[in-house]
């Protein structure tokens, strides 16, 4: 019944639209709302806009099958007042909340369980993935920068920062694709992130060889972000032993890494080969 009564408010709410916006003003052109429908023209007869008729004369365009639909759905959820209505069920109502909760996010309250769950020890393989999924779930929003600064203002950014110097490499990984996320082409993040020492600890993750190869392509996408049109950092990075790795990653490795290595050292270099 729920259903149905959510159905037939839709269903009354597009017949009030389509039925009292439509207008047929004198220029030949439909208007809806009081603007020019753009995907119906009426076909000119004599000078005339053709306009839809019934037996009782013009009248506005009727939507026959949702209001046969409005008044099967009303019919259905009719309940006469004379009959005895069943009382209302506690975990019904219970389960009608948490669908509807589940429908909105709070993403200040997911932010806080992410960086509560980033400031946990990494003690065994639970609380590792639970890392994981809160970086994940960081990195699907940061994307937005207002969200990224507001991490900031939470106080999540640094930890997430911090979690660059974990013992798993899936951690790191998942740390510089954050850090990449939130600074590209935000120089208040960029600034940001590198008072919290995300160059330094950067720059560990990609020139460690042992490394695994896809933590060390994300550490060097956050860098070539983190350092974009900052020349002071630029030089940092180059002289810190970013230089040396990239033409190494540019002669030896394959893949995303020589590729990324090699857009990372033009710029720097000024195009020069």
């Amino acid at each position: 019944k729920f259903c149905c009564f959510l159905f037939g408010t839709f269903a009354a709410q597009f017949l009030n639209v389509h039925t009292d916006a439509w207008r047929y003003p004198q220029n030949g052109n439909i208007q809806c709302c009081g603007y020019p429908h753009p995907m119906r023209k009426i076909a000119l007869r004599g000078g005339q806009p053709e306009i839809p008729t019934t037996p009782n004369g013009p009248q506005s365009v009727k939507l026959g099958m949702l209001r046969n639909i409005l008044d099967w759905s009303t019919s259905v959820t009719n309940v006469n007042s004379s009959q005895n209505r069943p009382p209302v069920n506690p975990e019904r109502l219970r389960w009608l909340h948490d669908a509807m909760n589940s429908l909105l996010e709070n993403t200040t309250d997911v932010f806080r369980t992410s960086i509560e769950t980033l400031r946990e020890p990494e003690i065994d393989n639970a609380s590792v993935r639970r890392k994981e999924v809160a970086l994940d779930n960081l990195v699907d929003r940061v994307e937005n920068l207002d969200l990224a600064v507001g991490l900031h203002n939470l106080k999540g950014f640094e930890p997430a920062i911090a979690c660059l110097d974990s013992n798993h490499s899936c951690i790191r990984c998942r740390a510089a694709d954050l850090v990449a996320v939130a600074v590209i082409n935000h120089d208040q993040m960029q600034q940001i992130a590198i008072g919290f020492g995300a160059l330094d600890r950067l720059l560990r993750v990609y020139t460690n060889l042992t490394e695994d190869v896809e933590t060390r392509t994300k550490a060097l996408h956050a860098l070539s972000a983190l350092v974009r049109g900052n020349v002071t950092s630029e030089l940092r990075m180059l002289h810190g032993g970013g230089l040396g790795t990239l033409r190494l990653d540019i002669h030896r490795t394959e893949g995303r890494l020589r590729r990324k290595a090699g857009v990372v050292v033009w710029p720097p270099l000024g195009g020069q080969p």
